[in-house]
């Protein structure tokens, strides 16, 4: 009665209605992965139109690996359980879980190779790669004591949008890890290279240059010490504070060799270390150039400038003073009424940040502030303006478009920047989730 055609018609609409019944990635929208109240990882775009609950009811994610975005921020890796761990890649277009490995003991790491092919992962004196794909993990160093490295949830405190911290360089080749107490630089398949000790996972140690194999970290002995190694040849430039007070490492300017550091006295430097990747005629550490004031705060770097907190005060100093000494005083401000214990986020041409209304020690007076960082052709013109009242703001989405906020005594949400409309994304939990919410592409 009917022909083939009618059939594969038919076919094919029916297909187009499974596909259309499945929950869609939207390609242009950025993801957000986050932990809600019960402790499940959920993904959600940030429009909304896309969720995908990742872990079941019960699960409980490993208190050191979590979870991490591949380069890509199509995939993200996760482990679950205490003692025998389950290491597993999720991919956000099937809405599909992998097992790719299982260790025990002590594990650290969880950061993605560049390139994304695998997962580097520490257990017991072993450090390895575990394939995104499933198969042998490849060891990439073996140490007579326990390897610790640098994990993606240690920064789940307020200072998590700083951390660059990899247990690999950009370019896949060199190794940064601690072996028992002190550090070791090393390329991927040859020998250690033991360089400065001190906290090999701290905050700000471990920070890669994208251009050069240049690791930067701190160490504390009798005094404290800030180095940096060009991990092929093991050449470490040194500075010694003379002094307990730690010397931190910040943060790399992006595709430069240039660093930025806070110095004993709490000042905020940069310093070109590029002479690293040949011959120093001398230590430039030692002439670090004054960037920032003692009271900065929250620094971050994006598109030429520097971003931070001074007081109650929104900033930035443009990265074309470096060189000429007239960084010092060259801030501009950005924004006002600062809330205390909160955080700065840039993302696209977006900065958000917390703000009070009338009273800075009052948790229930708060608000979430942007500014359209677009202003900076003319700083003059720059004006952080109210976006949600009753929030406290977190990270701001690559594309700039959306910021995570939790509600003052409320739970996690989405604010879309664009028309200052909220999507939900949990209730709230015992401790703030807002710091551990993190989008796919920073």
């Amino acid at each position: 009665m009917f022909g083939r055609g009618w059939l594969r018609t038919l076919s094919l609409l029916f297909a187009f209605v499974l596909v259309a019944m499945q929950p869609t990635l939207a390609q242009s929208s950025s993801l957000l992965a986050f932990i809600n109240s019960a402790g499940q990882l959920i993904i959600s775009s940030g429009d909304g139109s896309y969720r995908w609950i990742v872990t079941n009811p019960g699960e409980v994610l490993n208190r050191t690996l979590g979870y991490s975005w591949s380069p890509d921020g199509r995939r993200v890796f996760f482990a679950l359980g205490e003692g025998d761990v389950s290491l597993r890649v999720g991919d956000t277009s099937s809405q599909s879980v992998s097992e790719i490995g299982r260790l025990g003991g002590q594990v650290s790491g969880g950061n993605w190779m560049p390139d994304g092919s695998a997962v580097v992962v520490a257990s017991g004196n072993q450090l390895v790669a575990v394939p995104a794909g499933g198969g042998q993990a490849l060891s990439l160093a073996a140490a007579s004591d326990t390897i610790t490295v640098r994990s993606p949830m240690d920064a789940a405190g307020d200072r998590a949008h700083l951390s660059q911290s990899q247990s690999m360089s950009s370019d896949g080749q060199f190794l940064f890890f601690a072996q028992g107490g002190g550090n070791v630089v090393q390329s991927v398949g040859g020998a250690p290279i033991p360089v400065m000790g001190g906290d090999p996972v701290g905050q700000y140690s471990g920070l890669w240059s994208e251009v050069a194999p240049l690791v930067t970290y701190n160490g504390m002995g009798a005094t404290s010490m800030l180095a940096v190694t060009n991990a092929a040849t093991g050449a470490t430039l040194q500075l010694d504070s003379g002094r307990m007070a730690p010397i931190n490492p910040i943060a790399w300017v992006p595709g430069t060799t240039l660093l930025i550091y806070r110095d004993a006295t709490n000042f905020v430097r940069i310093v070109d270390v590029g002479c690293l990747t040949s011959q120093c005629a001398d230590n430039p550490l030692q002439r670090g150039e004054e960037l920032l004031p003692a009271s900065a705060a929250e620094v971050q770097t994006e598109g030429g400038w520097v971003f931070f907190l001074d007081g109650e005060m929104v900033k930035a100093v443009s990265l074309g003073c470096v060189g000429t000494g007239g960084c010092a005083g060259s801030a501009v401000t950005l924004g006002a009424n600062v809330a205390p214990q909160t955080i700065l986020d840039v993302g696209g041409t977006t900065l958000a940040y917390t703000a009070y209304a009338a009273n800075a020690y009052d948790p229930a007076d708060r608000e979430a502030r942007v500014v359209n960082l677009q202003c900076l052709s003319n700083p003059a013109s720059c004006q952080a303006a109210p976006m949600l009242a009753g929030a406290v703001s977190g990270f701001v989405s690559p594309d700039g478009q959306y910021v995570v906020v939790e509600a003052v005594g409320g739970g996690l949400s989405v604010l879309r920047l664009f028309d200052g409309q909220t999507t939900y994304l949990s209730d709230p939990a015992g401790g703030s989730l807002l710091t551990r919410a993190r989008w796919n592409i920073q």
